[in-house]
């Protein structure tokens, strides 16, 4: 009767370990994803921004050359009503 009641005692105690080895596990398995998922969105977060700032650099190129283009283009008109007869030499000096 006692190594019955022994093995009773052993197996009821024998899970306990399983069930550490579950808690550590589904710790590890929270954190890990915890940590996946801040990770993510700061990363997504950094990328939007240097894309925003991006794209603002380059709207600002872009409305600045085009600025550019306009004043040219406006001189060029300014050429023609001060005299029609001008012609394609006077813009290539």
């Amino acid at each position: 009767m006692v190594f019955l009641n022994g093995l009773m005692a052993h197996a009821k105690t024998r899970w306990v370990p399983w069930l550490g080895a579950a808690l550590i596990a589904a710790l590890g398995l929270t954190a890990t994803y915890w940590a996946y998922t801040t990770l993510k969105t700061t990363i997504d977060q950094q990328a939007e921004a240097r894309f925003q700032r991006e794209s603002d650099r380059l709207k600002l190129a872009l409305e600045a050359e085009l600025a550019r283009q306009q004043t040219l283009l406006q001189a060029a008109k300014g050429i023609f009503a001060a005299d029609p007869s001008t012609g394609r030499e006077a813009f290539a000096q």
